[in-house]
């Protein structure tokens, strides 16, 4: 595994607040996914400048060998201190990820469900798992993944028609493992808060940031709603709910008006546009 990144100390734990983003070249506007390579190149270029931490290349229409090349060349103009994994599709593609050079993987949870391949990937790779329940939070924990995306939290129009998992289930989740949680799924800069108050170590997003004109002031309203969070951690006398899970469970213990704040997130969810 490489650790030569800032992000990592150990296995996996970030020395702040995580911001992952989920790539789409059909979200690019103007473009869609007939954009080439270059152009998200440069988006998340300027989303990384932004405060972004974290990039899944998560490309559908692409096959392996393109997909890793996209990383590829991502992991080479980006700064160390931002990791790449690759949205993986299959556990055979562990070669083709050696060429691409990448920090890690990112397993959908009918992929490390499919199989077993924890072993494949953690030698050398950071290895990422969505799940959607509790059991399947603690089941990607036992098999050995770095940290965990708990999803969809809110109403988003990537999921039409889905019922949002909601906020108690991302406390719930949090409690139950002690690898860091990414909050994803309808995620915007005013609910970013309630989703570390609930004990995530980040947020991952799409459309936020991929679909406006400027990807680095879009990420840089979701960094300040993270570096704040961070830096009252700081005053209160905790740690960075990073590097130890459970300060995150206490802060949002001692919040005494979170359950408020959660209540009216949850009427709005209507107005909340994709993550």
């Amino acid at each position: 595994m490489r650790v030569e990144n800032g992000l990592l100390t150990g296995r996996l734990r970030w020395d702040k607040p995580a911001l992952m983003l989920v790539t789409g070249r059909e979200l690019i506007p103007g473009l869609g996914s007939s954009a080439g390579g270059d152009a998200l190149i440069q988006v998340v270029e300027a989303a990384v400048s932004g405060g972004v931490s974290l990039v899944q290349v998560r490309e559908k229409d692409l096959g392996t060998a393109e997909l890793c090349s996209l990383a590829r060349e991502l992991r080479q103009v980006l700064p160390p201190t931002a990791l790449v994994l690759v949205n993986v599709k299959l556990p055979r593609d562990k070669a083709i990820l050696h060429i691409a050079a990448v920090d890690g993987v990112h397993l959908a949870e009918d992929i490390w469900r499919g199989g077993d391949p924890f072993e494949m990937w953690r030698q050398e790779l950071v290895v990422g798992c969505s799940v959607h329940s509790i059991d399947g939070a603690l089941e990607a924990e036992r098999r050995g993944a770095d940290y965990l995306a708990a999803g969809s939290l809110f109403e988003t129009p990537s999921h039409p028609g889905a019922r949002p998992r909601g906020v108690g289930f991302l406390r719930q989740l949090c409690s139950a493992v002690d690898v860091p949680v990414l909050a994803i799924g309808g995620v915007l800069p005013e609910n970013v808060e309630i989703c570390l108050n609930a004990g995530a170590a980040g947020v991952a997003v799409r459309s936020p940031i991929l679909s406006v004109c400027d990807p680095a002031v879009a990420a840089g309203r979701y960094r300040q709603v993270l570096d704040n969070f961070r830096s009252c951690c700081s005053r209160v006398g905790v740690c960075s709910h990073l590097s130890d899970t459970e300060n995150a469970r206490q802060r949002s213990r001692s919040q005494s008006d979170n359950a408020r704040e959660e209540k009216k997130l949850l009427l709005t969810t209507e107005n909340i546009e994709e993550e």
